[in-house]
C-alpha cells in the first residue's frame, strides 16, 4: 500500500512530460481516520497544443500515521494521449501504389474498392508503354506474413 505522497510522486513521474500545472484544492468528505484531498491538473500532449484540464481526489486513510494508504477516487486518472489510430488497409495499399509509382513500374492509381475485413482491395492502375498507356486491373491482398502482394485480375 502506498501513501499518499508516494502515490502522487508516482503518478508525477508517470506523466511529467505532459504536466503543465498541478495545484492541490481544498480538501472534501472529511470523517474520522480518512479524507479525500482533491487535485488538479493542467497538461498538453505535446508543445503547442491544447492545454487540458483535469481535477481527481485521492482517498486518504490514517493520514499522517504509520498505517497511512492512500487510493485513487475511482480508477487511476489518465492524462497520456490516445494510443495512434492502427493504420488501414486502405492506407497501406495506397503506400504500396506510392512505391509503385515512385519506382516508375506504374503511372497512376484508382482505388476502385477495399474491404478492410478481408484486406483486399480492387485497384485500376495505368502504365505508360511504348504504344501509349495500358489499364489494368489489380488486386491487393495482405499476406499471412504481414505483406501486401499484388496480381493482374484476368478479365
Amino acid at each position: 500500500m502506498a501513501t499518499l505522497n508516494e502515490l502522487l510522486d508516482s503518478w508525477k513521474q508517470k506523466y511529467e512530460k505532459y504536466i503543465v500545472r498541478f495545484e492541490q484544492l481544498r480538501d472534501s468528505a472529511k470523517t474520522a481516520g480518512r479524507v479525500k484531498k482533491n487535485y488538479a491538473v493542467w497538461y498538453q500532449w505535446e508543445e503547442g497544443s491544447t492545454v487540458m484540464f483535469r481535477q481527481f481526489g485521492i482517498w486518504v486513510f490514517n493520514e499522517g500515521t504509520a498505517d497511512e494508504q492512500a487510493y485513487f477516487d475511482g480508477a487511476e486518472p489518465n492524462i497520456a494521449p490516445p494510443p495512434a489510430p492502427q493504420p488501414t488497409f486502405r492506407s497501406e495499399v495506397e503506400q504500396e501504389l506510392q512505391k509503385l509509382i515512385d519506382s516508375g513500374d506504374i503511372d497512376s492509381a484508382i482505388i476502385n474498392t477495399v474491404d478492410e475485413n478481408l484486406k483486399t482491395a480492387e485497384v485500376t492502375v495505368y502504365i505508360t508503354e511504348t504504344d501509349g498507356v495500358s489499364k489494368h486491373l489489380w488486386r491487393f491482398k495482405k499476406e499471412e506474413d504481414g505483406t501486401i502482394s499484388h496480381e493482374e485480375v484476368v478479365q
